[in-house]
């Protein structure tokens, strides 16, 4: 979990270097294009030690192949997944959604959740699902792919 945070951290640091870029004189912006290019170079090394723990553990090698089934998920989606949510595959679509906060509460539930701060290391998992899902994730859920199947009878 430690490198998915670490990767977010380096994408935000990216983002706020390159939205400075154009707004500083030219010895600034000199060393502004350095830092962006050493960022995307640990970038980089992030996503292949990640992909690289993927590939080491057979029971994220399945979990990752099966999150890739689903249309636009890809590498960053999987791993934020696989690191926020190592419950996938062994809980129900409907708990799965209640742990990453996008299932329906009632109003009691939601006040001891925010007062607990409960499910705040899910929040990269809710915003991963969101961004894939249009915003609503209970149309199409990346998670709902290693949910455990309905029981029967």
């Amino acid at each position: 979990m430690a490198l998915v945070v670490r990767r977010r951290q380096l994408v935000e640091m990216l983002t706020a270097e390159s939205n400075r870029r154009g707004h500083m004189p030219g010895c600034v912006e000199r060393a502004i294009v350095a830092h962006i290019r050493w960022l995307r170079k640990q970038l980089a090394e992030f996503d292949a030690s990640l992909e690289d723990a993927i590939r080491r553990s057979p029971i994220w090698c399945e979990k990752a192949r099966l999150l890739r089934s689903v249309p636009a998920v890809g590498s960053v989606t999987v791993t934020t997944l696989l690191a926020h949510l190592p419950e996938l595959g062994t809980l129900g679509r409907r708990k799965i959604a209640a742990l990453v906060g996008v299932a329906p509460q009632s109003r009691q539930w939601q006040d001891a959740w925010n007062a607990n701060d409960l499910g705040r290391s899910r929040r990269s998992a809710r915003g991963t699902l969101h961004v894939h899902a249009g915003g609503d994730a209970t149309q199409s859920s990346a998670a709902g792919v290693l949910s455990s199947p309905p029981r029967r009878g």
